[in-house]
């Protein structure tokens, strides 16, 4: 004790002028901060009581440890309820908190992007009140039948107006999809363009009311469902999102291989351009072969075939006689048909249909 006072003495001296209540507030300022870094480096330690060794058993990153982390606050919290709180029967364990709390603190991630994710605080009301509401616990079986179905009602009447909500927030409604199960193709395809969906996927978002579930609305929407285990984890692409995206890429497939090629289309590879050497070697497809060296080998055939053909057309020629069977080669015309679009050019005529 004598050696801390010296400590205190030596590092909290009192200046001139100051008052014996100002030098024991600056004694106090420095013993808080002395016992901050205290805790601080307590915190450190998680495994040194049985609540942090169930925090950290599982836990692989030094992030997870540091002390000022979420993890090693509610560790420290923990280890002092463990530690100084009591009940009727003696000391508190884990089991206990979670029983009274409705939380499942033997069960918290201590690892990966769990440990920071950020809830709403509302979703931890609603988890206290499912495990509170448990069927298979202790409350359930005492509270009169009328609130049991007055509750069950309520949360019917949540589960339809989040549907409501859902389907409003995405440009439709329930009674458009109800009406879009019996009407014309071009109407069901107006419909699913406004939504991103393919119209064979319409049907599908119209659920049944009277059997919806929150695990429906989690499957196709994304929407949390509370029935389920809190730490376990929802789907990672919703039913909706994933139908908007297969629809996006049949789109891009579409533009990119036009099942009619357009006017002035030019070839995706060309082996003038990009050398054999240059591929990249691709993982063989259904066929097993590699679909990019593929691509540029039919380019390639094409283009030497074309080449041939022009040859074979001026070869043994005379230079007139020559150029006009490559031009009847390459443009299925002849030298006098170019002069004369060339003279309605001239003229002010739109010679674009007759260059196509």
């Amino acid at each position: 004790m004598a050696e801390m006072q010296d400590v205190i003495d030596g590092v909290t001296t009192r200046e001139p002028g100051e008052t014996g209540l100002e030098l024991a507030a600056h004694r106090a300022a420095f013993l808080d901060s002395v016992l901050a870094g205290l805790r601080v480096e307590r915190a450190e330690r998680l495994a040194a009581s049985p609540a942090e060794r169930a925090l950290a058993s599982e836990a692989t990153g030094e992030e997870n440890l540091s002390a000022v982390s979420p993890l090693a606050y509610l560790a420290a919290l923990l280890d002092y309820t463990l530690t100084h709180l009591r009940n009727e029967s003696g000391s508190v364990d884990l089991a206990t908190l979670d029983d009274t709390l409705h939380q499942p603190f033997g069960d918290l991630p201590t690892a990966g992007e769990a440990v920071d994710r950020e809830l709403r605080q509302v979703r931890l009301v609603v988890e206290v009140l499912r495990r509170y509401l448990d069927p298979s616990g202790p409350v359930w079986p005492g509270i009169p039948d009328e609130q049991k179905e007055a509750l069950a009602a309520d949360e019917r009447s949540y589960r339809q107006a989040a549907y409501a909500a859902l389907l409003f927030r995405l440009g439709t409604s329930y009674d458009e999809l109800l009406l879009a199960r019996g009407a014309e193709a071009q109407a069901r395809q107006d419909l699913a363009d406004r939504l991103g969906l393919d119209p064979a996927r319409l049907d599908a978002l119209c659920l049944d009311l009277a059997t919806l579930a929150e695990a429906d609305l989690e499957q196709l929407f994304g929407l949390a469902d509370t029935t389920r285990d809190p730490l376990s984890e929802g789907p990672a692409i919703p039913a909706f999102l994933a139908w908007q995206l297969e629809r996006l890429r049949e789109r891009w497939r579409r533009e990119d291989w036009p099942e009619t090629e357009p006017v002035g289309a030019v070839p995706l590879l060309d082996p003038d351009l990009v050398p054999a050497d240059h591929l990249v070697p691709q993982p063989p497809d259904e066929a097993g072969d590699d679909w990019l060296q593929v691509l540029w080998n039919t380019r390639k055939d094409a283009l030497d075939n074309w080449l041939g053909e022009l040859r074979d057309a001026r070869e043994g020629q005379a230079p007139p006689a020559g150029l006009e069977g490559m031009l009847a080669a390459a443009l299925g015309r002849s030298w006098a048909d170019l002069e004369a679009i060339e003279a309605d050019r001239k003229e002010g005529t739109d010679v674009g249909p007759q260059l196509r």
